[in-house]
Order: structure tokens, then sequence, then C-alpha cells
């Protein structure tokens, strides 16, 4: 009989720490939409965050850059546009495209939520360096680059 490699234990899965914090993360956006009175979640203040800082981008410009997650952008895009905190236009270079910004109700709300965004940053972030950070960014692009190689060879193989 051949030997059997041990059975993996999530001790050892770093992907189980990086969800465990994802959910304490969320959790604790979520406390802090409650707090400011607003309905939000983590992915549409990435949204409106990036079309803050960036300007108007198209659909697949903002997934890609935000999370690429372009399967859901469709529905975060039209909630943010119900809400009135964004707005999709026709891209006057290229019409086939629509271009989301971020309207001036959007704006207030990112500039409202910087002063408790920071101060929770400051909170959560307390005791790690700026190495630290930059480690965790080297890391999370390396895990990414592997994941999105991966994902995309195997889809080359179906």
């Amino acid at each position: 009989m051949a030997a059997q490699d041990p059975i993996a234990s999530i001790d050892d899965a770093y992907a189980y720490y990086i969800r465990r914090t994802d959910r304490l993360l969320r959790t604790h956006f979520s406390q802090l939409m409650r707090q400011s009175r607003l309905d939000l979640s983590p992915e549409q203040w990435f949204i409106l965050n990036r079309l803050y800082h960036s300007g108007p981008l198209s659909q697949i410009e903002l997934s890609d850059r935000t999370f690429k997650d372009r399967a859901n952008i469709t529905r975060l895009v039209e909630r943010l546009e119900a809400a009135g905190w964004i707005e999709r236009a026709q891209d006057a270079e290229d019409r086939r495209k629509q271009l989301a910004s971020i309207t001036r109700a959007g704006e207030k709300i990112v500039e409202m939520l910087n002063p408790a965004i920071l101060a929770a940053r400051k909170r959560v972030y307390r005791n790690l360096t700026s190495a630290d950070f930059a480690a965790l960014k080297r890391i999370a692009a390396i895990l990414e680059e592997n994941i999105a190689a991966e994902t995309f060879e195997e889809e080359a193989t179906q």
C-alpha cells in the first residue's frame, strides 16, 4: 500500500484565516453602517470609493479595478443607481460602453463616512506596521495571481 498524505488541517490553511478575518471585517463594517444609519454593503462602499477617486469607469473596469467580480457588478451598480449615489451614461468615445459615475449625493456619502472609516481603520490596524501592510499586499497579490492563473488554466482545458 502507498503511504497516504496526512489529512489537511485548517490550522495550516491560510485561506481559513483569511476567510475568518474577512467575516469579522464584514461584521465590523456592517456595525459601522448601522451606526451611520446607512444600508451599504462593503462591495457598494468599494464601488463608491473607487468612483470617488477614479472618476467615471465602465462596469468591467469598475469590477476589474475594485474586486474582480464581474458576475455581481450589474446588480451592485443598479442598487447604487437606484439610491441616487451613482449614475450611468453612454461613453461619448465608445457608444457601446456605459460609464458609471458617482453623483454629488454619492460624494457626500463618501465624505460623510470618511472620518468613521479612518477611525475604524486606526483601531483595527493598531499594532501593525507599514512593513506588515506591504507584506500583506504583496502576499495577497501573489495569491490572486496564482488563483487567476490556475482558474484560467482550468477554464482553458474545459
